[in-house]
């Protein structure tokens, strides 16, 4: 059996960062920031049989602290609920942070 690599055309909007990957079970999810001047945008889709779900928007906020190592994620519970955690600043000049999780 050989192994078949396709690339595929992702539904985050340029520029985005911090894209972070997920996988339960059959359930495939892509998550990304984007941002709207001051704002940061916790954005993810659900890869089908058909390619990628419309991206939702989870989270969004004017205080995130936001970095290439620690990214946020969207990720989908056994019971099928949606789990989202992101970093929101609680004292920029000491880089101290809280992480903010919502449930859907």
């Amino acid at each position: 059996m050989r192994l078949k690599l396709e690339p595929l055309t992702l539904p985050a909007a340029e520029p985005s960062l911090a894209p972070q990957l997920t996988v339960n079970g059959d359930s495939a999810i892509l998550s990304w920031i984007e941002t709207q001047g001051q704002t940061s945008l916790l954005k993810f889709a659900q890869r089908t049989a058909s390619g990628w779900s419309e991206p939702r928007t989870a989270a969004s906020g004017t205080d995130w602290f936001v970095n290439s190592a620690d990214v946020p994620s969207v990720v989908r519970l056994d019971d099928g609920t949606l789990a989202a955690h992101w970093l929101q600043n609680t004292d920029v000049a000491s880089e101290a942070y809280d992480v903010r999780i919502a449930f859907s």
